[in-house]
């Protein structure tokens, strides 16, 4: 039954990713809002189809189930509803299941490293979609990280100056060799913030990691897109990257 209910809980809280990754890009201006779309914050109105901006059912609501019920296409437009959004809640689920057999519904570091993972989703998606990743929520990574690792803060802290120090470094390196920007700050940013949850020694695993994720998507895209030189969205594969650290290290 505990199992059953995380991973209900799980498709839910993918379910709110799903909201607030479409209305925050709104909110700080990432995107134009469409005429037709009602003034909206993170929690209202009620949800509506993005192309259309009908009001969606409650029962179209329903985690992955909405999604099928639908048949992939809003129920009025018959606009394709993306796959990342059945594709967030299926994560986030097999994400709380995984944190459950790690730590327990009882400990604290279950709840600690839940809302670091909602919020390494929440980047993700934005970043995928407009390669842009909020200072806040980079923030709200350091803040998370720090109380995680309370007990060692002060080596936490500085960790994380020290990646920052060697990205910086190598961001600035590049940009003057290249004369283009191939690491943003944002980026920078989350992988320094995220250093804190590692020992010193084992931080370069989660840039070699970072790097190798961002690799192999970029080799793959290259080959369905069958173009070269496009850009590629880098936090995803940091959060990925450091989610996956977090549990084998």
């Amino acid at each position: 039954m505990d199992i059953l209910l995380v991973m209900l809980l799980g498709l839910i809280f993918g379910s709110s990713l799903n909201s607030i990754g479409f209305r925050l890009p709104l909110i700080l201006n990432y995107e134009r809002k469409s005429p037709h779309l009602p003034s909206l914050n993170l929690f209202w109105p009620r949800s509506f189809c993005s192309s259309c901006g009908k009001q969606i059912s409650w029962i179209n609501l329903i985690p992955v189930y909405g999604f099928l019920r639908q048949r992939g296409s809003c129920n009025f437009c018959k606009k394709k509803i993306t796959l990342e959004y059945p594709f967030t809640e299926i994560i986030c689920s097999l994400l709380f299941i995984a944190l459950y057999f790690k730590f327990g519904l009882l400990s604290i570091n279950f709840y600690l490293h839940l809302i670091l993972f909602l919020n390494l989703i929440l980047i993700s998606k934005i970043d995928l979609n407009f390669f842009k990743i909020p200072f806040f929520l980079n923030l709200l990574i350091l803040f998370n990280v720090c109380l995680i690792n309370s007990d060692t803060i002060f080596q936490t802290l500085l960790f994380i100056l020290i990646t920052f120090l060697a990205l910086l470094f190598v961001s600035i390196v590049f940009k003057i060799l290249r004369s283009r920007e191939g690491l943003g700050m944002g980026d920078v940013l989350l992988i320094s913030f995220l250093s804190g949850l590692f020992e010193l020694e084992k931080i370069p695993l989660l840039i070699l990691f970072s790097s190798v994720s961002g690799i192999f998507f970029y080799v793959v895209m290259t080959y369905i897109k069958n173009k070269r030189n496009f850009e590629i969205a880098f936090g995803p594969h940091i959060a990925l990257s450091g989610i996956w650290l977090l549990f084998i290290l």
